[in-house]
């Protein structure tokens, strides 16, 4: 089953699943700091859009984890870099 398939996913309206395939999209092929204002340049959604997007709830968790429980093996580290770069 496909990952847009699933029931996290499938719960969705189109316009959630729209942004989000985007973000998703262009995290993958911006060079460089990814705020709003760089993924309006490279989409077609405007910079209120995503910011509207970003304020609803979505369990970015789960979905991160159906990414990669099919790839990954049993054995797993989570690491966080709370510093902020320059």
């Amino acid at each position: 089953m496909s990952i847009l398939e699933n029931e996290i996913f499938a719960k969705l309206n189109k316009p959630p699943k729209d942004i989000i395939i985007s973000v998703l999209w262009h995290i993958l092929s911006i060079k460089g700091k990814i705020n709003f204002l760089q993924l309006e340049r490279f989409s077609s959604h405007d910079e209120q859009t995503f910011r509207n997007h970003f304020g609803k709830k979505f369990d970015f968790f789960s979905f991160n984890k159906l990414l990669i429980d099919p790839i990954a093996s049993d054995e797993r580290i989570l690491a966080l870099d709370p510093q902020l770069h320059p």
